[in-house]
């Protein structure tokens, strides 16, 4: 889990963000000092656009 509950991290045994396959990333919903990354992912619904930033670049992705 990343250290920065403002940040996301990736499973280093998972294809990573943008190459082919599914890319696991983990983050936290909430911390003792309040929300986190993750927390609004119940408000997703199907067909929602997710972007994935490394390092301030966005990788390439297919729909």
């Amino acid at each position: 889990m990343p250290k920065d509950v403002d940040h996301a991290g990736w499973f280093t045994h998972t294809p990573t963000p943008g190459r082919r396959g599914n890319a696991v990333v983990v983050g936290h919903l909430d911390s003792k000092s309040g929300l986190a990354a993750f927390y609004g992912l119940g408000s997703l619904r199907a067909g929602d656009r997710i972007v994935v930033e490394r390092g301030g670049v966005r990788p390439r992705c297919s729909p």
